[in-house]
């Protein structure tokens, strides 16, 4: 038995957060580069999922002997980290 995994040719990538902001700016008729585009949608990518992880890693933290600090700190790697890796992968669906 083998299983084989494909992906289908003409299937949208999934709605992100990002997707929105670049459809408005387009919308708006704004001349903005295509490059500052993409530096916007990963900065926002990445800050949400930083302070998303480091928001809930601190208020677990606030729980702990060692305080919110460094969970937050760790937290906030850690969704940077998972943050680059998602909006990678999904330029890789896009482009």
């Amino acid at each position: 038995l083998r299983l084989e995994v494909t992906r289908h040719p003409k299937r949208k990538p999934q709605c992100l957060m990002e997707d929105h902001v670049s459809t408005l700016l387009s919308v708006a008729g704004l001349g903005i580069p295509a490059r500052t585009i993409f530096v916007g949608r990963f900065l926002s990518a990445t800050a949400y999922c930083s302070m998303t992880c480091g928001l809930f890693f601190g208020q677990m933290g606030a729980l702990l002997p060692c305080g919110p600090l460094l969970p937050f700190i760790c937290g906030s790697w850690l969704g940077y980290s998972y943050g680059c890796i998602g909006f990678l992968r999904a330029e890789g669906v896009r482009g």
